[in-house]
């Protein structure tokens, strides 16, 4: 077993030729190849739910937060409360956006270590911040995101709790799942679980045993989630989260989502045989290989018998970490110096058939990267790895290097969203990626390349310069929210906790306005967590497609995302319903009860639901 921490990785020939170059091109590539995505997806759900402890009248009519949601459950939303006060919302939204990926960044190199000696530790490193980080089905989660929710914080919690527990610090790795548990439960899930795999067999029995019973004890008293074990879905709100929350059901996922999970499964268990002398990283796949099992085969059950509890823990979730972990096995099981040839020759051959046929081809390549690595820290030349007995190899490594090179499935598709905004940043960002993600990999692992100090000294300057820019083009996002006259004087004709229906800006009725919405897919989100919610949603939103014309409403369908305002009769029809105070529409309307100009999308006209209900 090799014995690598923090301080020996300090020491060592990296940090004195390539340290400073070698961390700034890393944060350059983690943060150029995933640019800062703002004010989207679950960041909204987020930002809100910090508002909404801010001010509790301001939301107490919204549906979204009225029946319960994920923040309920995290303290994420109070931390983030706190910041917005000191730094408005868009200075907490950025600063949590770069602390996150930072945290999550030296998260990760700490599990590296933990693992690897530190040559093999930067080569897992650096192929983790490569290769493209989608897990579960349709490619709508990822790890390490790019905007603000508790999941990155979370993610690291859970990367630290997972290096504690492979070295054998269990106080540290229980303080950490601790940690994660109070960002982010079901992110968390798999730390501790691994923590009592790793247990000795009669501490694991005796700790499983007494899970169990508490588990009884919580869903005995009724409290919330647990006593949701016992919950089914009926046929209208399974309709409800079909239609909204499809990817939590196994039964919605496209064959190639579940085929990826599987493959990644049969890496880890893979890298038992195969995995050479790592005897940390193979003790962390095997426990990781079980926990996933069992999680995702609960997450099937519950799936099958409709249960609400085994749903809404979303355990499919664990395939963030079994993802990387299968990378790790990857590096470890090609790389290790007791890997007998014929066993590393079989490893990759399985590396690389799980990941040409799971789609990760881009994964392919830094496997083969890998491999010819590893045979130079063998003793074997570059003239002796393409001989005729490796033809199999060979053929294969030069496939993935051409494909690589004409297009990188995930990076290059990120890199195009930073054109619009940062043409000159993107295209050096472009060749970066092929730079780093192979020739200087190959050339700091294998200690071949000598650069005099003043090479060194420049070299260092231009890892600086793109670290730089990197996270200057990160954080050169529009001000999303900025002051606005209009805005407050908007603020002060509609009364704290009225419900509003600002047609087509759902999110600027809760971040810009401040006050409940009255019905938007976007509170879809927790159709989830209640029954009640979830049926009021639906009929509040088919009102929506009535208002808006639609002879055959269908819950969920592209109507709700209208190209047009609503037309007068539209409006008279949604103010019919006693819960909506006011509809707020752009531009000028003859009809409205008064307007308002903002800074941001010009005019507004403002119709005062309570007031024509009256008339």
């Amino acid at each position: 077993m090799h014995k690598c921490s923090v301080k020996n990785f300090y020491s060592s020939c990296i940090l004195k030729d390539f340290g400073l170059f070698w961390a700034c091109m890393s944060v350059a590539i983690w943060f150029l190849a995933r640019p800062y995505e703002g004010m989207v997806h679950d960041a909204i759900f987020y930002a809100a739910d910090a508002l909404n402890h801010l001010s509790r009248e301001n939301f107490k009519q919204d549906l979204f937060f009225s029946y319960g949601t994920q923040g309920d459950y995290s303290i994420f939303g109070w931390a983030y409360s706190y910041l917005i006060e000191v730094c408005g919302l868009d200075g907490a939204t950025l600063l949590l956006a770069i602390l996150g990926k930072l945290v999550w960044l030296g998260s990760l190199l700490y599990l590296c270590l933990a693992l690897f000696s530190w040559e093999r530790a930067v080569i897992a490193f650096s192929s983790i911040l490569i290769i493209h980080p989608y897990y579960g089905a349709y490619k709508i989660f990822s790890y390490g995101e790019p905007f603000v929710t508790p999941r990155i914080w979370a993610e690291a919690a859970s990367l630290l709790s997972l290096s504690f527990f492979v070295g054998g610090n269990a106080i540290k790795g229980w303080g950490a799942s601790l940690v994660a548990f109070s960002l982010h439960p079901l992110m968390a899930l798999p730390g501790p679980m691994v923590g009592v795999f790793l247990l000795s067999p009669s501490r694991r029995n005796k700790a499983i045993v007494g899970g169990v019973f508490i588990f009884l004890g919580l869903w005995i008293a009724r409290l919330d989630p647990f006593f949701r074990i016992s919950s089914f879905f009926d046929k209208e709100w399974l309709s409800v989260v079909e239609a909204r929350n499809a990817y939590v059901l196994f039964r919605a996922w496209p064959i190639e989502d579940v085929a990826q999970a599987f493959f990644w499964l049969v890496l880890l268990l893979g890298a038992q045989v195969w995995g050479g002398g790592h005897d940390r990283l193979k003790k962390l796949c095997w426990a990781l290989a079980c926990v996933g099992a069992l999680l995702l085969v609960a997450w099937v059950i519950g799936d099958g018998l409709n249960n609400v509890l085994l749903t809404q823990l979303q355990l499919w979730r664990v395939l963030w970490i079994v993802k990387i972990a299968a990378i790790l096995s990857v590096v470890g099981g090609i790389t290790s110096d007791s890997t007998s040839a014929e066993n590393r020759k079989n490893f990759f051959i399985l590396a690389a058939a799980m990941f040409l046929f799971g789609g990760e081809t881009t994964s392919l390549v830094l496997a083969l990267v890998a491999v010819a690595m590893s045979l130079v820290w063998k003793g074997t030349s570059p003239q002796q790895f393409f001989k005729a007995e490796n033809l199999l190899i060979k053929g294969i490594f030069f496939v993935a290097i051409v494909h690589a090179l004409s297009e990188t499935q995930y990076n290059f598709q990120s890199l195009r969203l930073l054109a619009s905004e940062a043409g000159f940043i993107s295209f050096f960002a472009s060749s970066l990626i092929i730079i780093f993600g192979g020739g200087f990999i190959v050339a700091v692992a294998l200690r071949r390349v000598y650069f005099p100090a003043r090479a060194r000294c420049v070299l260092n300057a231009i890892g600086v310069f793109f670290a730089a820019a990197g996270i200057f083009s990160f954080c050169n996002k529009k001000n999303e929210f900025p002051q606005d006259l209009g805005v407050g004087a908007l603020k002060s004709f509609i009364p704290v906790g009225s419900v509003v229906h600002w047609d087509g800006e759902a999110v600027d009725s809760w971040l810009y306005l401040g006050r409940a919405i009255y019905a938007s897919p976007l509170q879809g989100a927790s159709a989830l967590f209640d029954r009640d919610m979830s049926l009021e949603l639906k009929r509040r939103l088919t009102r929506l497609q009535v208002a808006r014309g639609s002879k055959n409403p269908l819950f969920l369908a592209k109507e709700y995302f209208p190209n047009k305002s609503l037309m007068l009769s539209g409006v008279e029809f949604l103010c019919e319903d006693e819960i909506l105070d006011f509809v707020i529409l752009r531009g000028k309307s003859d009809y409205s009860d008064t307007q308002f100009i903002l800074s941001k999308g010009g005019v507004v006209s403002v119709f005062d639901c309570g007031k024509r209900r009256n008339s």
